[in-house]
């Protein structure tokens, strides 16, 4: 599915997963796409912990808080959120817990 497919339903149900996970969207329905992105992107890739990485998406801006196990699973949640289309800036304040 793409952006264009995406609708204010959509967004809508994607603001109440969020806020399950302690996470928040901002009011576009962009944040909310990008925020379904990156979720599904993590928990796809085999490098990263999946839902223990919470992400916050205000204005096309995306915050990663949480803990990982190492620094290369840091640097692959950074480049899977930069690289999601709409993305203007990532802040990572992941940290690295052993």
């Amino acid at each position: 599915m793409d952006r264009a497919d995406y609708t204010p339903e959509m967004a809508r149900a994607e603001r109440d997963r969020a806020k399950l996970h302690k996470e928040t969207i901002g009011d576009s329905i962009d944040d909310a796409w990008i925020h379904a992105k990156i979720v599904t992107k993590l928990i796809g890739d085999p490098d990263t912990p999946g839902r223990k990485i919470n992400i916050d998406v205000n204005n096309n801006v995306v915050t990663l808080r949480g803990a990982v196990d190492n620094a290369e699973a840091k640097a692959e949640a950074e480049r899977i959120a930069m690289q999601t289309d709409g993305v203007k800036r990532v802040i990572n304040q992941l940290k690295i817990v052993k």
